[in-house]
């Protein structure tokens, strides 16, 4: 669907997030078509506008009926609009606060990971990785989960050619790097591929299974610590209530 660039066509009707770059509101096209609608203003730093421009390009060349696409986007006065369909569900990390505090049920998992599977496929097949795989990123309507957030997407080509790796951080804040594949925190120069979104996929599976984020609570140097040395998270499952109780016995 192309919407018009004219601001009048659009009544914002609620803030649904208030984010760091921008706002975020449910809107109202034309009287009958609700779509999301990212306001951002260009007054401020150019490192951040820099992030979000480059995140529209990528986007804008990235089309899967699984990620999360902007249907439109434009310049206003002192704001960018950038506009998408409207997933009424909102994401998977504000269902598993209020609604399913102790995780999805299987099925759901299931068909969630379906279609972001399916996103990253795609995404690796333009040789790209995501690198910010998690649950607050899967957004959900009745009828798809669709992948967002491309922020921090890199491209393995690099002046006309493709690269074996990629090299540095795919993450900006701190609080991405709880879903962070190991080799991206190693820091060296062996670099990572697309598998460190498998990696995140995982987490992400215990994350939306057990009901809370990965090492929650647990300080950002042991969790790097932990990572390291090969810690994995794990799904709460009798099987791992009763291993623990194993351990504890034979302490």
């Amino acid at each position: 669907m192309m919407c018009s660039n004219n601001i009048s066509n659009y009544k914002l009707l609620e803030i649904l997030k208030n984010g760091k770059i921008g706002t975020v509101y449910k809107a109202e096209y034309l009287n009958n078509k609700c779509l999301a609608v990212k306001k951002v203003s260009v007054d401020q730093p150019m490192e951040k506008l820099k992030i979000l421009f480059n995140e529209v390009l990528t986007v804008r060349r990235l089309q899967h009926r699984n990620i999360n696409t902007i249907v439109s986007c434009f310049l206003y006065k002192q704001y960018v609009y950038l506009t998408y369909n409207f997933m009424c569900f909102g994401n998977c990390e504000m269902l598993l606060k209020n609604v399913y505090t102790s995780g999805f049920p299987e099925v759901t998992i299931a068909l969630i990971l379906k279609d972001v599977l399916s996103a990253l496929t795609y995404i690796h097949s333009e040789h790209y990785v995501h690198g910010s795989v998690r649950a607050k990123h899967i957004l959900l309507s009745p009828r798809k989960a669709v992948l967002s957030n491309f922020r921090y997407c890199q491209s393995f080509i690099s002046q006309g050619e493709k690269k074996p790796f990629i090299f540095g951080s795919t993450v900006g804040i701190e609080k991405e790097l709880y879903w962070t594949a190991p080799e991206v925190l190693y820091q060296n120069l062996s670099g990572y591929t697309e598998k460190i979104d498998i990696y995140s996929i995982g987490i992400t599976c215990c994350e939306m299974a057990n009901g809370f984020q990965p090492f929650k609570d647990t300080e950002l140097t042991y969790m790097y610590i932990e990572k390291v040395r090969g810690s994995l998270q794990v799904l709460l499952d009798k099987n791992s209530l009763l291993e623990n109780q194993e351990t504890n016995n034979s302490i």
